[in-house]
């Protein structure tokens, strides 16, 4: 299961599954450790529809491990959970990934397969536990907050570029995302030769499409101009 594969990746360490019983989360069925699941949900818990056997009352040590907030070391010393990071796992490594390598990881990395990709943004929710594999280095496999995303990589690429550019020139990622961007500061970026009408209209179809949406939540503060 792919949960058990996550924490013996971080841990580097090989369990072994003794127990029998069924996780309400990723529907392990055997595993080293099983806890009554309203021990460790807590009341603001609303990804009931991922869960893989809502009927359970329990839940594995694998998914317990991943729920925690202090399952890791941070940078600054202190015990944290891995819901605050994007990470990436394949041939049984665990690396995570900082918000400035994101895009080479979108575009330009070579996955050796299959992997697990999860990418965080807010840091709050929690995605390892219901995270799946990826298959594929030209259609990757991407984990995110609100699900998974199939991203083909080739079509997606001149329009990140793209959004990438109006973010340095000053266009915000809220007018990016609504495709709602003030005429004036579009003129002067035409008038400056930076885009084109074209562009600007291209960006357009794109509206309310979740791939577009990603790659604008993925556009880093440190590309900005000062």
């Amino acid at each position: 299961m792919i949960t058990k594969n996550i924490v013996e990746a971080i841990e580097q360490k090989q369990y072994i599954d003794d127990i029998e019983n069924e996780c309400c989360l990723c529907g392990i069925k055997k595993a080293f450790k099983f806890k009554k699941r309203n021990k460790i949900l807590s009341a603001s818990f609303t990804d009931f529809n991922f869960m893989k056997n809502r009927d359970s009352q329990f839940i594995c040590g694998y998914c317990e491990k991943l729920l925690s907030d202090d399952y890791l070391d941070s940078p600054k010393g202190k015990r944290c959970g891995i819901r605050l990071y994007s990470f990436l796992i394949e041939n049984n490594k665990f690396k995570i990934i900082d918000r400035k390598e994101k895009e080479s990881y979108l575009f330009n990395y070579e996955f050796q397969l299959p992997y697990i990709l999860c990418y965080s943004d807010s840091g709050q929710k929690h995605i390892s536990w219901k995270a799946n594999y990826g298959f594929s280095n030209n259609n990757i496999t991407i984990n995110t907050e609100n699900g998974q995303i199939n991203f083909d990589r080739e079509k997606y690429k001149n329009i990140y570029l793209l959004a990438k550019k109006l973010y340095l020139n000053k266009i915000t990622k809220d007018e990016l995302r609504e495709c709602n961007l003030v005429p004036k500061k579009i003129k002067k970026l035409i008038d400056e030769n930076i885009t084109n009408f074209n562009e600007i209209f291209l960006l357009k179809k794109y509206k309310n499409n979740v791939c577009y949406n990603f790659i604008i939540d993925c556009l880093y503060k440190e590309f900005k101009h000062d």
